[in-house]
């Protein structure tokens, strides 16, 4: 059974913070600084979402990867929020499978009509099986390409299915969110851990570039105030580099509401089912009478006018976020 006491003393409370002290920015804080580079406040989580984090994803096809993959852990649950990456495994893997599949599917249909078309033009074929030799075989490199093509592809069709889960295909992590303990970690290698703190202590930093076509490309970090790290917590996985402005601040409040244990989960699509596991969210939907399937009962339809109508009210009546003084007084 969960209870308040799954909240460590350590857990950020928007309403029961100890003061912060001063620091003056240095290592990759001060290197970002010197970009185009704004802090985003702590302030008062409100209920804004950003609508641009997992758009791609609607109840149709929330429901597929549940029922493809049920005890997969998602990536945002009432416990974290994590971000992974491929390993080098992965990434050849995938390289290999692609560039086999290719040569299968279609190298081997072209060489088949090109020896085709000398057999009705020229007659020099006389047997099928001289035919799918020279279709395989044009350079006389079939026998080195073909057997690794049908190898990794089929590696790669068997761990898509589910059938095989290999160790090197697991992924990298990249840092994570704890809500109960409070702590953010950021990780190097095969999961290790390069450094890990309380939540209140990262200033959050929205750093902007100008892209090769002179548009903003913008990119979301969080960084350790007291420490010179060379390593900042990068958030650009959660939502790309080409939003509006306005939209990483959306993500910043989202994530302040998830790390906040004052204050129930943002209420999204993804987060839905994990909202009855957190003992404030879940107090917090009782007292509000919300139906616990809000987002996930939806048809396609009513959820792409869920979404545009969020977005059109937040951005014509952005919502003034109180923001917090977590330093101590000078």
């Amino acid at each position: 059974m969960i209870t308040y006491n799954s909240y460590q003393p350590t857990a950020y409370n928007s309403r029961t913070f100890t003061p912060q002290p001063q620091a003056q920015p240095r290592g990759i804080a001060r290197k970002l600084m010197k970009l185009n580079c704004r802090i985003l406040p702590f302030t008062r989580p409100t209920e804004t979402i950003s609508t641009q984090l997992d758009s791609d994803i609607s109840p149709e096809k929330w429901k597929e990867v549940c029922e493809i993959s049920p005890d997969k852990k998602n990536y945002w649950n009432e416990q974290t929020l994590s971000n992974s990456k491929f390993s080098a495994g992965i990434n050849l893997l995938l390289i290999a499978a692609s560039f086999g599949k290719g040569l299968i599917t279609m190298f081997f249909p072209f060489s088949l009509v090109v020896t085709l078309v000398l057999e009705l033009s020229y007659g020099v074929i006389d047997s099928w099986g001289h035919i799918f030799s020279l279709s395989w075989f044009p350079f006389g490199t079939a026998a080195y390409y073909f057997p690794p093509s049908i190898f990794f592809w089929g590696m790669a069709e068997l761990i898509n299915k589910g059938y095989w889960n290999p160790r090197f295909m697991h992924a990298c992590k990249i840092f994570s969110m704890n809500r109960r303990t409070g702590m953010v970690t950021l990780y190097h290698g095969r999961d290790k851990v390069r450094y890990s703190h309380p939540f209140i202590e990262f200033d959050c930093l929205l750093a902007s570039n100008p892209g090769p076509q002179g548009q903003m490309l913008y990119s979301l970090y969080l960084v350790h105030r007291y420490h010179g790290y060379q390593h900042a917590v990068p958030l650009n996985g959660l939502i790309g580099s080409k939003q509006m402005v306005a939209e990483y601040y959306r993500v910043w409040n989202m994530i302040q509401r998830f790390m906040d244990v004052s204050q129930p989960l943002p209420d999204t699509l993804v987060l839905e089912e994990s909202r009855p596991l957190d003992p404030v969210t879940a107090a917090y939907d009782q007292q509000t009478g919300r139906d616990p399937e809000y987002w996930r009962k939806m048809t396609e339809e009513a959820f792409r006018r869920t979404i545009h109508s969020i977005r059109s009210q937040q951005n014509s009546t952005p919502e003034k976020e109180k923001v917090l003084n977590i330093f101590e007084s000078a």
